[in-house]
């Protein structure tokens, strides 16, 4: 009689991204609830418009590789992620259990590599980051109650007055979640908006570096010199660097202690202040070269314990009923619109009929650039345009994911009018 090798799911991890789930009127999917969630879901994956699967690519590490396979476990790819299914058997409750035992704790290690050329112009994230820091999210901690998804974000962290923040940079400011509608160091209303919804992937989670990187500041930010101290989470200063910024604004930093006059900061979770000429940062950093790979995404560590705590996936060594839930929320890049024509726009047809939407730039005595006055998200599905006030929609041609520009303090999506591109107003 052949022996038959049951599994069962452990866990399971999915990604959403706004880019591809924005319903047709630009509402962001997480705004949305539950059931129009899972309706606006399984639309998009039914007709193949989501598939994680062409934006990121998951790997598990050599070592998790090596573990799987001891522990006869298997990697499910789906469209929104993953789901990891071991070889069981009965165990005395009527339920399961690993066939082979497990450690108390072993962490799985899974790099997130993006396929699709264009996934950072269409993710939400500052194009020239200070850091050149990959996200680094774990279910370390994390409590497993209940059968709600567990979200990998980190908390925002919280505004802090005369800091520089980028445009599309996530806080938490008087109570609420606002995101950056233009590089800035206060909190005036004209330079933040509030979050639709909450749990998104956020700078927070961008902490993942070597020991030598470079720091980028802001182009137009006049610094020849920047000073760098590492803290460690007590506040406790560790070391500090007077480092020259170059033509590009770059300052080149190593922490190896490999170099003559570079300390030696040993991996693990730090703070790093940043102050120069009209510039300050403090920045939440993980030193772990072991775990940094540039040119990708993120790391994914998933902590898989078999206890009786909270954190534990698998509980007496049994597994749970249902497969533990994590995701991982991915907001859609959301610059300004700006709508151009060298030739001029009509005063009439064009500019006044559109004021409600845009701000207008002239160049000699022509409006040659229409500019919407507030950010909006790009998204696969075509949606209106609204007035700030909201009293007001309309649709006009979207932007390409390579039409994306840094300009002074904000971002900007370029779109081209010309007699095969016009400016097509729907009412």
């Amino acid at each position: 009689m052949p022996f038959l090798i049951q599994y069962r799911p452990l866990f399971e991890v999915n990604l959403y991204h706004e880019y591809f789930l924005a319903d047709a009127q630009g509402v962001p999917y997480f705004a949305q609830d539950s059931a129009t969630q899972a309706t606006i879901l399984a639309d998009k994956v039914g007709l193949g418009l989501f598939d994680i699967r062409q934006q990121l690519e998951i790997l598990p590490s050599e070592e998790t590789k090596h573990f799987m396979a001891r522990q006869k476990m298997r990697l499910l790819m789906t469209s929104t992620g993953f789901r990891m299914v071991m070889s069981v058997v009965a165990d005395e409750t009527g339920g399961f259990k690993p066939q082979l035992p497990l450690p108390a704790k072993t962490p799985l290690h899974f790099t997130l590599r993006p396929v699709n050329p264009y996934f950072d112009s269409l993710t939400e994230s500052p194009p020239r980051p200070f850091l050149p820091a990959i996200h680094l999210l774990s279910t370390e901690g994390k409590a497993l109650n209940g059968s709600d998804p567990i979200n990998l974000a980190r908390p925002l962290e919280a505004f802090q007055e005369n800091q520089q923040y980028q445009m599309g940079e996530l806080v938490s400011l008087a109570g609420a979640e606002k995101r950056a509608i233009r590089d800035t160091q206060t909190q005036a209303d004209t330079d933040w908006v509030d979050l639709e919804a909450s749990g998104y992937i956020s700078q927070a989670d961008r902490v993942l570096l070597p020991q030598s990187f470079c720091y980028q500041f802001p182009k137009y930010r006049s610094l020849s010199k920047a000073t760098f101290e590492v803290l460690d989470m007590t506040n406790e200063s560790l070391a500090t660097l007077e480092v020259p910024v170059n033509r590009q604004k770059k300052a080149c930093l190593d922490f190896s202690g490999n170099k003559e006059g570079s300390p030696a900061i040993s991996p693990g979770r730090y703070q790093l202040k940043v102050t120069g000429t009209g510039f300050d940062r403090l920045h939440s950093i993980q030193l772990q070269p072991d775990l940094y790979q540039p040119q990708t995404w993120g790391i994914m560590l998933v902590s898989l314990e078999n206890s009786a705590e909270p954190t534990s996936i698998l509980r007496g060594g049994s597994l749970p009923d249902e497969p533990v839930k994590f995701e991982i929320r991915l907001r859609s890049r959301t610059p300004y619109w700006r709508y151009i024509n060298k030739k001029g726009f009509h005063p009439d047809d064009e500019v006044t009929a559109t004021e409600g939407f845009f701000d207008s730039v002239e160049e000699g005595g022509n409006v040659v650039m229409l500019v919407s006055k507030q950010p909006k998200p790009i998204s696969q599905t075509l949606s209106p345009l609204s007035t700030p006030d909201g009293s007001s929609f309309k649709l006009f041609p979207p932007p390409q994911l390579t039409d994306l520009r840094q300009e002074s303090d904000r971002q900007f999506a370029d779109i081209h009018i010309t007699p095969i591109n016009p400016l097509i107003t729907i009412k």
